[in-house]
């Protein structure tokens, strides 16, 4: 696992029908051995319009949360694809279902 922690991999996020739709970032998948299974979203320009509503509704909440996990917020809200996460953050996301194991 060494290896794939630094390797450099360009952030994308994934929908795992086979999980129900859930999203899950690509190094886990890769980890977990299935992204075989799973269909590659790419960020595109509507991404980006639901990224920047999601920054602006976070920050005038006054709740931010690191930028990478609202590219994951936003590619979820986008695709009305729940987020696959332990982190609590994503429930301060307007429009996002989040859930656990």
């Amino acid at each position: 696992m060494g290896e794939l922690e630094s390797a450099p991999i360009e952030f994308q996020a994934t929908c795992d029908v086979a999980q129900g739709g859930a999203l899950l970032a690509l190094p886990a998948l890769l980890a977990a051995g299935m992204l075989d299974r799973s269909t590659v979203l790419d960020i595109g320009i509507e991404t980006a319009r639901h990224y920047a509503a999601i920054r602006l509704e976070l920050k005038r909440a006054g709740t931010p949360i690191p930028a990478n996990d609202v590219w994951i917020a936003a590619l979820s809200r986008q695709h009305a694809f729940p987020v696959m996460s332990r982190d609590t953050h994503f429930d301060f996301v307007g429009g996002l279902r989040r859930r656990t194991w």
